[in-house]
């Protein structure tokens, strides 16, 4: 009996070896990373148990191109080269068997398939649409003939936004994009030579008419005989290559030279600068109300002669009252050429019926679209300035809108700078100097500023533009103040000069 206890226990032993075996075959629970690069390369880290130094990894039916024994739960394989996509069985081998298998996937860089647009300047700075495939979120890489982009915005595994970099010159080059899974193949864009950019410095300035100052009772708004050097000062500081003046009457009276205000105006300032015109009044207006000859009473345009040639003007009559009434209102244009580039653009100047005449600005406007589509036979790139009587925060509702004046320009296609919709509080994209002050001044102690959070003041005068490729540099609304943030000498206008640096593509 005791030997065949010993026989059965000894039976037992063996029959259990296969168990005993299986105990001591590797073992995989996890791969990372689970994908690579069909060139191969990627550093895989195995974890699992029974591992030994001697272990084979294999991709597939591939060894691994180089196995690192860290510990018994833990190899490092390096995924051999494949010449396709696919996924593979990775393995470990041993003297004592083979484990179980983990997936690893092998993909493709990233191809590029097409770029809208496929051409642009060498300024970059252009967001192009790039489609493609297998794109990754954060990680993808996107160069024009070698040189970065800028920004690579993800939209989806086939979809890129990219913005081009600068390029040193025109031509064109490879687009390439990369990613942990390689480097894709060469798409083309090309560069072209940017147009050439003319620099335009422009403003706008109601000087106040003489008349008003003297019977003025306030202490800070001098006659206009002291306050005409000032505005000189001002414009001529200002650097300007072309200014819309309002409310320099065609009038002699209580000038300092016996002439028209806007005659003393150039007299001060004398050359290089002219205006389009210097009739004090319209001869020979025809039945629409326009003037040949563009005269505008007291609404003129100046402009640098040394920078700008003038090649056709004229004007147009707003309202019924007589040419000769210095409360009449006009629109005044210019067609100019830049003599440095020969570029052209077509300047408008006009000062709209003030107060509560919120629908008597909504036609003068209509006539002014009018006008320019009637006269800028070119379709120039377009600039109007003017004092259009009511601010952001007019409250008179004409239409459905406030400050219905300028939503008609810009229902008209004209672009704000400053923005200006009703009570907007944003700040300008671009460099703006004291901004947060207002147009107007009424000819108090201090510039005004509009209380709240409004980074922008409140203008009732204005900078716009159409057409054309304009790009804002520099706002500035013309202040003198001293240490207290107060008037300094002469306070020239109850109006602010504001000037608008831009260039014109």
């Amino acid at each position: 009996m005791t030997a065949l206890v010993l026989f059965a226990t000894t039976l037992s032993v063996l029959l259990a070896a296969p168990a005993w075996a299986a105990s001591t075959t590797p073992a995989i629970s996890a791969i990372s990373p689970t994908t690579g690069p069909l060139g191969g390369g990627t550093k895989v880290t195995i974890t699992g148990a029974r591992f030994t130094r001697s272990s084979v990894v294999t991709f597939g039916s591939t060894r691994a191109t180089k196995v690192t024994y860290s510990s018994t739960t833990k190899l490092y394989a390096y995924a051999p080269p494949v010449n396709a996509a696919t996924s593979v069985a990775v393995r470990v081998k041993t003297s004592k068997g083979t484990s179980g298998s983990k997936t690893f996937s092998y993909r493709t860089p990233p191809a590029i398939s097409s770029i809208t647009p496929a051409t642009g300047t060498t300024q970059g700075g252009a967001t192009v649409t790039v489609r493609g495939n297998n794109f990754l979120k954060d990680t993808t890489k996107i160069t024009f003939g070698g040189i970065t982009s800028p920004k690579v915005t993800y939209v989806s595994s086939t979809q890129l936004a990219v913005t081009t970099p600068k390029a040193d010159a025109a031509g064109r080059v490879d687009v390439v994009a990369t990613n942990k899974y390689g480097i894709g193949p060469a798409a083309a864009y090309e560069y072209t030579t940017p147009a050439p950019t003319t620099r335009l410095a422009v403003g706008s300035f109601n000087v106040r008419v003489a008349s008003a100052s003297e019977s003025s009772q306030n202490s800070y708004e001098q006659k206009w005989t002291t306050r005409l050097p000032v505005v000189a000062h001002q414009i001529r500081r200002a650097d300007l290559d072309v200014l819309g003046i309002q409310e320099a009457s065609a009038s002699t009276k209580y000038t300092r030279g016996g002439v028209a205000q806007f005659a003393d105006i150039l007299a001060e300032l004398g050359s290089p600068y002219a205006f389009t015109n210097t009739d004090r009044y319209c001869k020979a207006p025809d039945e629409a109300g326009r003037c040949p000859t563009g005269a505008s009473s007291s609404d003129r345009i100046l402009y640098n002669t040394n920078r700008l040639q003038m090649q056709n003007n004229g004007s147009r009559k707003l309202d019924t009252r007589a040419w000769d009434n210095g409360s009449g209102r006009y629109v005044v244009w210019a067609e100019f050429e830049a003599i440095s580039s020969g570029k052209k653009f077509f300047f408008v100047n006009t000062h709209l019926e003030p107060g509560t005449e919120g629908a008597t600005r909504q036609q003068q406007v209509a006539i002014i679209l009018e006008e320019i589509a009637v006269q800028n036979t070119n379709n120039l790139p377009v600039v109007v300035v003017g004092d259009l009587g009511s601010t952001k925060f007019d409250s008179q509702v004409v239409s459905g809108h406030t400050n219905i004046a300028h939503r008609s320009f810009i229902d008209g296609g004209f672009t704000d700078p400053l923005v200006n919709t009703p009570k907007y509080k944003g700040v300008p994209t671009f460099d703006a100097i004291n901004v947060k002050y207002s147009s107007l001044n009424y000819f108090n102690a201090a510039p005004q500023l509009v209380a709240g959070a409004y980074p922008i003041g409140s203008y009732i005068d204005y900078i716009m533009t159409r057409g054309g490729v304009f790009t804002y540099q520099q706002w500035e609304t013309v202040l003198d103040l001293d240490g207290d943030g107060n008037f300094a000498g002469v306070i020239p206008s109850d109006h602010n000069l504001i000037t608008l640096d831009l260039t014109l593509q």
